[in-house]
């Protein structure tokens, strides 16, 4: 029979164990956190890396534009937990394209993949998708632990960025990591603050070798602990808090610390100029702030929070800096701030922030992508085509639609085919590789296998046989694209090959036979 034990007790929630339990996890999973347990679609899709990389690359067009000098010196993108990737693969892309289009193919836009686990940082150097930015320059990684860190040593240029050592706005991205990283929690009631102190409560056969098996069995309560005085080091965190001394009358509220102190720190490498762009659930405004109960942990794998970005924004402001923050959402939103400059002397930047942040935000996109993937059956082709290309031709995207392109019943309009046909290869271009992933190219062979175009189809087929290993079906469709295309030896291989996975199959024999004889 298991017993209870108090696993810690009264702990302010940032000095709290669950960190240590999140940072095992992470590093423990490796690439496998995301692709096992951890939600990550809304902020590493193509549609929202178009919105980011559209703000940087203005940023950066503007600044060059009106300080001339800056084109000698790189401008630095830093994404903030990077973790599989994906994003950066897409962003990338997008920054590459736009430059060239605009003309502005001599800027130094470097590109700083960070992640705290040295797994995810092999994962990516190992990735195919990334290597020609990293040949090209445009890519770098850094270990950073944003709990411990204040510089970066990058692995490919060899160079350490540390305080001064920047002379262009720095570009930060952080998408679900205020979140998971260390927060305070506190508590306002009737003019005074107080830390909300947590115990954690569990059994004894949740714990192992002085480590919880699972934060989620385990039971948290707070009790208050009246602040005194100065609470944190940084004056303006103190700023901060105070402003939530009146502004809330009873409530829990989060405190992101971690972020903030990574912020503080990021803005030491250039004199304070930066720009950040966060996108995640969260609160922005006083409203939501009030009356909040106890604190709620998402369980996925690790956990995750909810982010507080009124705090955020309050930072900026008292540091002299200024919020984007987008009006109120249901599910994730997307807020931008600005320090040591003033945006509205960038006016093509000024635009593209608030075109990306609030008329059309990756938050807005993930609605509709989200009642399209639940509703999809109910739609046209001509529908559903139309949302793929809204959706900046995502794989994830196509993998809902592609049953409704290749049945027979689904006849697509010539347009519509003609329209979806020509963007194929964007599809998968857009392919980001990761364990167990979603085999796009099988996919993709099979909806021009089904509109009779052999010879086309084989492309991708021959993509799915690199990328995933190739199964029976993969052979055995190659095989007939072979035979129909009219190359013999090579049906008669892939033939084999299906026959070596299922030597049962009547039909791949027969054709074999056939195909030998010269029939």
């Amino acid at each position: 029979m298991s017993n209870k034990i108090v696993f810690e007790k009264d702990k302010r929630l940032s000095d709290s164990y669950v960190w240590q339990y999140q940072r095992d996890y992470f590093d423990r999973s490796g690439i496998d956190a995301w692709v096992k347990d951890v939600p990550h679609y809304a902020t590493s899709n193509p549609f929202l890396a178009a919105c980011y990389a559209r703000m940087v690359v203005r940023l950066a067009q503007d600044w060059a534009r009106k300080y001339p000098e800056s084109k000698k010196h790189p401008f630095y993108i830093i994404e903030l937990g990077t973790g599989s990737g994906q994003l950066s693969f897409y962003v990338l892309k997008n920054i590459k394209r736009l430059k060239k289009e605009l003309g502005i193919e001599d800027l130094d836009i470097c590109y700083l993949m960070t992640d705290f686990t040295e797994s995810n940082l092999k994962y990516w150097e190992q990735h195919s998708a990334l290597k020609p930015f990293l040949d090209e320059n445009r890519l770098d990684f850094a270990i950073f632990d944003m709990e411990r860190d204040s510089t970066f040593i990058l692995k490919n240029r060899g160079t350490e960025i540390s305080p001064g050592s920047i002379v262009n706005p720095i570009c930060v991205f952080a998408n679900y990591i205020f979140d998971t990283v260390q927060n305070d929690a506190f508590f306002s009631k009737n003019g005074e603050l107080f830390d909300s102190l947590i115990t954690l409560t569990t059994t004894d056969d949740n714990i192992v070798d002085g480590k919880l098996v699972e934060l989620k069995k385990a039971q948290m309560s707070y009790t208050m602990g009246k602040i005194q005085g100065q609470r944190f080091e940084d004056p303006y965190f103190d700023a901060v808090l105070d402003r939530y001394r009146t502004k809330l009358k009873r409530s829990h509220f989060l405190f992101p610390t971690a972020g903030l102190r990574t912020i503080a720190n990021l803005k030491r490498l250039n004199d304070g100029k930066l720009f950040l762009v966060s996108t995640d659930k969260g609160n922005s405004t006083i409203g939501e702030l009030e009356s909040m109960g106890d604190l709620f942990f998402d369980h996925h794998g690790s956990f995750s929070l909810m982010v507080n970005f009124h705090v955020i924004a309050s930072y900026f402001e008292e540091s002299g800096g200024k919020a984007i923050l987008q009006t109120e959402r249901d599910g994730v939103t997307t807020h931008a701030f600005c320090a040591g400059f003033d945006m509205d002397e960038l006016p093509e930047f000024a635009l593209a922030v608030r075109e990306n942040v609030e008329r059309l935000s990756p938050g807005d996109y993930f609605v509709l992508h989200r009642n399209m993937r639940e509703n999809h059956e109910q739609f046209a082709t001509e529908t559903l085509v139309a949302h793929l290309a809204f959706a900046q031709w995502d794989p994830h995207i196509y993998r809902r639609f592609s049953k409704q392109f290749s049945a027979p019943a689904k006849k697509m309009g010539r347009r519509t085919e003609s329209y979806l046909l020509s963007h194929l290869p964007d599809i998968a271009a857009n392919f980001y590789y990761m364990p167990r992933q979603y085999d796009v190219f099988f996919d993709l062979g099979f909806l021009l296998h089904s509109l009779q175009k052999h010879e086309e189809a084989l492309k991708y087929y021959l993509l799915s046989q690199q990328y995933f290993g190739g199964s029976f079906n993969v052979f055995y469709n190659l095989a007939i694209c072979y035979r129909k295309s009219g190359h013999k030896d090579e049906a008669i291989a892939a033939f084999e090959r299906a026959l070596e996975i299922n030597p049962d199959f009547a039909e791949a024999e027969k054709f074999m036979r056939y195909l030998k004889k010269g029939d």
